[in-house]
């Protein structure tokens, strides 16, 4: 299991006050073009982030599907991946945290939607179903908080359970799973960055994983590499449970 009492220290965390402050200098565009939207939080803006996020990810995750669904709304939002896209959780001492969000990447560099909702330990279920499988699961909860674009109170309605199954024993390799489809290989050419952090598999379950910034300190942590930092998420999670 990880020790993160480094955390504060990590790369990670300077990281992640630049990927925030690249969000407030979008807001700022988006106030000045009339573009874009929506944006809620029922937090601070920008976001301080001083512990570790996992990404819900979908099984075999390329990047037309990389994220588990999520509705608002009654709608679902895009489960796709670019570059600053997101879609992790956190687990506070006070409840659980929702970051999502998209970029506009062509044209003026603008957030798509960006939410970061904080529920309340009554809004939300985490659960151990055995054999190392967790679920988290918010279901139809309406969240109080601010519209950033419009300066204005407003109410959205979230939906969502996130699963994580072990990783160990769930790789395929990155050679077998290009035979299955031409089509993936075809999506993963357009990507090249995604295949740089495939590492030579994809995970065929769908999971909780370190987000990239937090995976790339790996060694801080403890670990030999990334698929070992990866595949020791389901202790973590337990831990969490005590």
């Amino acid at each position: 299991m990880p020790n993160l009492a480094s955390l504060q220290t990590s790369a990670y965390i300077e990281q992640m006050k630049k990927w925030a402050q690249r969000d407030a200098e979008r807001l700022e565009r988006m106030k000045n073009t009339g573009s874009g939207g929506p944006i809620f939080t029922n937090l601070g803006f920008p976001l301080q982030i001083s512990f570790p996020l996992f990404e819900a990810k979908a099984p075999m995750s390329v990047p037309t599907k990389y994220y588990q669904a999520l509705q608002i709304d009654g709608s679902p939002l895009r489960n796709d991946w670019a570059p600053d896209f997101c879609r992790s959780i956190a687990f506070l001492n006070d409840g659980l945290l929702l970051v999502s969000k998209a970029v506009a990447r062509s044209g003026v560099d603008t957030l798509l939607f960006y939410h970061a909702v904080k529920f309340k330990g009554n809004e939300y279920s985490f659960t151990a179903l055995g054999g190392g499988k967790f679920e988290v699961v918010v279901s139809n909860v309406k969240v109080k908080g601010m519209d950033l674009l419009r300066d204005a109170e407003t109410v959205h309605n979230f939906d969502f359970t996130f699963k994580h199954s072990p990783t160990k024993g769930s790789k395929m390799s990155f050679a077998s799973f290009k035979a299955r489809s031409g089509v993936i290989s075809n999506i993963y050419k357009r990507h090249g960055g995604m295949l740089r952090e495939s590492k030579g598999h994809v995970i065929a379950v769908p999971h909780f994983a370190p987000h990239p910034y937090l995976l790339n300190e790996y060694a801080r942590f403890g670990y030999k590499g990334k698929s070992e930092f990866q595949d020791d998420v389901s202790e973590l999670l337990r831990s969490l449970l005590k």
